[in-house]
C-alpha cells in the first residue's frame, strides 16, 4: 500500500502537510473520486475489514466503497500523510427497526482543533466539519452537531438522509461489524449499511 497510489486515485496533487486546509482538499478530493458503493452488501459477498484488501478493492480495482471501507482507507491514508486520527463508532437511524449499533464509521483528526472526517456517508458534508456544537454551512447546506452528554449527534442538511451520532471513544477497524460476514440489508430498509 502507497500513500503516492492512493493520492493518485483521488486525483489529488496538492501538497501535503498536517494543517486543515490539507485535510479539507484530502476530503473533497476522495469524495469527488471515490464513490460511496454498496453493492458487495447487496450481493451477500463476504466482507472484509482488512486495510490492504480495502486498498486493493478500491484503489487499485478502482471500485468505491462503503463506510467501513471509505473511512478505513481514508484514516489509513491520513496516517501515511502524518495526520491523528482515531476511529469513531457511530450509529445511524438510531431506534429503528433492526439497526445495529454501531453501523457507521467516522473519523476525528486532531489539528488546532478536532475535526469530524467522513467520506462514507452517501450524502454527507464534503469538507470536514470541526467538532463544535451548532450549525455549520457548506455549499448553502446546513448541517449540525449537537452534543448530549457523551454523545454527540449529526444533523445531516434538510434534504439528506438521516443523520447519526457518536462519542468519542476510540475503536479499532477490526472491531466494527461486517468482519468476516456477509451483511444483509434489513428488510424493507432500501439501502445497506452508511
Amino acid at each position: 500500500m502507497r500513500l503516492a497510489d492512493y493520492l493518485a486515485r483521488i486525483g489529488y496533487r496538492g501538497p501535503i502537510a498536517q494543517d486543515s486546509a490539507t485535510l479539507r482538499a484530502l476530503h473533497r478530493a476522495h469524495l469527488l473520486a471515490i464513490p460511496y458503493e454498496n453493492l458487495d452488501i447487496h450481493l451477500g459477498r463476504r466482507l472484509t475489514l482488512d486495510e490492504e484488501q480495502i486498498f486493493d478493492k478500491i484503489v487499485r480495482q478502482r471500485r468505491g466503497g462503503w463506510c467501513f471501507e471509505m473511512n478505513g482507507l481514508f484514516a489509513w491514508a491520513l496516517r501515511a500523510a502524518g495526520f491523528s486520527v482515531r476511529l469513531l463508532s457511530g450509529t445511524v437511524s438510531r431506534g429503528q427497526p433492526g439497526v445495529v449499533e454501531g453501523n457507521h464509521l467516522i473519523l476525528l483528526v486532531e489539528l488546532e482543533r478536532p475535526y469530524l472526517v467522513d467520506v462514507g456517508f452517501g450524502n454527507g458534508f464534503l469538507e470536514p466539519i470541526p467538532l463544535e456544537p451548532g450549525e455549520h454551512v457548506q455549499n448553502g447546506w446546513v448541517y449540525a452537531l449537537q452534543r448530549e452528554g457523551d454523545r454527540w449527534i449529526f444533523h445531516n442538511h434538510q434534504h439528506g438522509g438521516p443523520g447519526f451520532d457518536f462519542t468519542l471513544e476510540p475503536r479499532a477497524l477490526a472491531a466494527f461489524p461486517g468482519q468476516g460476514h456477509t451483511r444483509k440489508t434489513p428488510p424493507g430498509a432500501g439501502v445497506g449499511p452508511r
